[in-house]
């Protein structure tokens, strides 16, 4: 049983991005909501947290902590596997250079610079987060790239072709990751269009035959894989169930995890390739010239 910790260690971000997941999170910028430090040490000390866990470091945007450094210090001390999930628009702000590959960041590219910058609502994103990448590259840890598929590069190939310029350049050592822009409570309310199936599934084709020789893990969820050549049998790594604990500074429980059910399953050919997703922490995931089911 694999076992992930996932903290919302702030509620306050600076972007204020068309789809955010988190309806409970304010765009100021301002402290909002933290997990104190004393708190977040409690917490893995209590669960008892080892080098052979994961923790998940999200927000919010959570280089807006008050004391991140100071959290992802203490976990340097335990060795675990720690992504963090950020904009990417203050690290060259902090230095990082106590990092080392046991962490990993996992940064959400929406296109080229314009459309980046109207996705998150913020004119300087785009340039801050290359700054962001410009400095991560000298560190000694890992680099994930998160391509979003937005509505408006699913309805333009030209988007996509200018998104696939910006992506060639940046440093990615370990993974890129495939996903499309999730219908929430904020996209609704932001009358943004969803990406249909067949709009993922021809972005996640192109993605993934753009990535395919680059010799980088490629992990696919929450998108349409049906345009991908698969093979019939999916080679299965060690892929164990998960055990999800999530924290933030006034709640904590156990996370269910579920595979949700698809309205095109009864006419997919694909669908049995169709099992990546956020909330089973599953991903369909190409390494070496092979799929497997990955584990993410």
């Amino acid at each position: 049983m694999k076992r992930i910790f996932y903290f919302n260690v702030t509620y306050t971000c600076n972007s204020s991005c068309a789809f955010c997941y988190s309806h409970n999170t304010i765009h100021s910028g301002v402290v909002h909501n933290e997990i104190e430090i004393e708190q977040f040490v409690e917490y893995l000390r209590r669960h008892n947290v080892g080098k052979h866990d994961r923790v998940i470091i999200n927000g919010g945007e959570p280089f807006l902590h008050s004391n991140i450094i100071g959290i992802l210090k203490s976990l340097k001390k335990i060795g675990c596997e720690t992504l963090i999930y950020t904009n990417g628009r203050r690290l060259f702000q902090y230095d990082l250079s106590f990092l080392d590959k046991h962490y990993r960041f996992v940064i959400p590219v929406h296109g080229h610079e314009k459309l980046h910058d109207s996705i998150t609502k913020i004119k300087s994103s785009f340039a801050e987060m290359i700054k962001s990448f410009d400095y991560i590259k000298t560190l000694d840890c890992l680099i994930d790239v998160k391509v979003i598929v937005n509505n408006v590069m699913a309805s333009n190939e030209i988007e996509v072709e200018r998104t696939l310029l910006v992506l060639d350049q940046l440093p990615i050592n370990h993974a890129v990751h495939i996903t499309k822009m999730a219908d929430t409570i904020i996209s609704h309310k932001n009358n943004c269009p969803s990406v249909t199936h067949r709009q993922a599934a021809r972005c996640t084709n192109t993605f993934f035959n753009f990535y395919v020789s680059k010799n980088l893990k490629i992990k696919i969820f929450d998108t349409c894989v049906k345009l991908l050549c698969l093979d019939d049998n999916i080679l299965c790594m060690d892929c164990p169930d998960a055990q999800v604990f999530f924290k933030d500074n006034a709640h904590e429980w156990n996370f269910e995890c579920y595979t949700p059910v698809l309205e095109c399953r009864s006419s997919c050919e694909k669908y049995s390739f169709c099992y990546s997703a956020v909330s089973n922490y599953n991903v369909l995931e190409y390494n070496n010239g092979k799929f497997y089911k990955g584990f993410e």
